[in-house]
C-alpha cells in the first residue's frame, strides 16, 4: 500500500467509528422511556366501612359526578344512627399528582384519595402526605346513584328553570335538583313571588327535605328528586357559592 493512503485511511476510520458510537444509540434518552400513566377515578359512587376509633366503623357512601359536585355520608356503626349519620356536600378534583380531592362544606375539610387501576379508591392521612392501609381504608366503586335516606336540611337556590318547574341548587356541591313540594311547604312559592325574586336566578333558601334517585336523567347521570317538606327561611340578598 501506497504510504500517502494510510493516514487517510486510519483518519477514515476513526470518523467511522465515531459515527457508530453516536448513531441509533444517540437517539434514546430520557424522553423516549415509556411514562407512568397517572390513574384517574371515574365519577360515580364508592362505598366502604373505614376505622373509627370509638365505634365498629365508619360505613361511608361518596358520589362523585361530572360536574364535580360530590357528596358524602358518613354512619357510625354502632352507633344510634339519626345522630350518627352526617351528610356532606361538596366539590372533588384531580390534582397534578392524580389524586382525588374532595372539599367539603364552605372549605371546612379536605379528604384525600389515591384512584387505583382496579377503580378502588385509598384513603390518604387528613394531610394528604401519607397514603394508609389499603385493607382498612378503602372504598370500592359501587352500582348506580346514592341518595342519603331520612330528612335532611338543605341550603340552596330555589329557582325556575321553567315556568312551574321548581329546582334547587344546594349551595356547596352546585348539584341541582328536581323540586316537589309538600303540602305544608307550599307557601314557598308565594313568598317567593313577594319577595320579588327573578325566577331564574332564584334566592337562596333554607330547607328540610327528602332524597331519592328518579329515572330520568340530567348532564350528571340520574336525577335526584327533593321533597321538600319543611321550609326554614328564604334569604334575600345572599348568593351560594355554586
Amino acid at each position: 500500500m501506497h504510504r500517502a493512503l494510510v493516514p487517510f485511511l486510519l483518519l477514515l476510520s476513526f470518523l467511522l467509528a465515531s459515527c457508530g458510537e453516536n448513531g441509533p444509540a444517540s437517539q434514546v434518552d430520557g424522553s423516549m422511556e415509556p411514562q407512568a400513566q397517572v390513574v384517574r377515578a371515574a365519577p360515580g359512587r364508592y362505598a366502604g366501612t373505614l376505622p373509627c376509633a370509638d365505634c365498629s366503623g365508619i360505613a361511608t357512601e361518596l358520589q362523585l359526578w361530572p360536574s364535580g359536585a360530590c357528596l358524602l355520608q358518613s354512619t357510625y356503626v354502632g352507633k344510634p344512627v339519626e345522630a350518627n349519620r352526617f351528610v356532606e356536600w361538596g366539590r372533588w378534583s384531580h390534582d397534578a399528582p392524580g389524586r382525588v380531592v374532595v372539599e367539603l362544606g364552605a372549605g371546612d375539610r379536605t379528604l384525600y384519595f389515591a384512584p387505583q387501576p382496579g377503580g378502588s379508591l385509598i384513603k390518604y392521612d387528613l394531610a394528604g402526605t401519607t397514603l394508609l392501609d389499603p385493607a382498612t381504608n378503602s372504598l370500592q366503586p359501587a352500582d348506580g346513584t346514592f341518595a342519603p335516606g331520612g330528612v335532611l336540611p338543605l341550603r340552596g337556590t330555589f329557582y325556575y328553570p321553567k315556568p312551574r318547574v321548581a329546582h334547587f341548587r344546594e349551595c356547596h356541591s352546585g348539584r341541582d335538583l328536581l323540586v316537589r313540594l309538600d303540602p305544608e311547604a307550599a307557601g314557598i312559592e308565594g313568598d317567593f313571588r313577594d319577595q320579588g325574586a327573578d325566577p331564574g336566578q332564584g334566592m337562596v333558601a333554607e330547607v328540610k327535605g327528602t332524597l331519592q334517585v328518579t329515572p330520568l336523567e340530567d348532564t350528571d347521570g340520574a336525577v335526584l328528586l327533593l321533597t321538600i317538606k319543611e321550609v326554614d327561611a328564604l334569604v334575600p340578598g345572599e348568593r351560594c357559592a355554586w
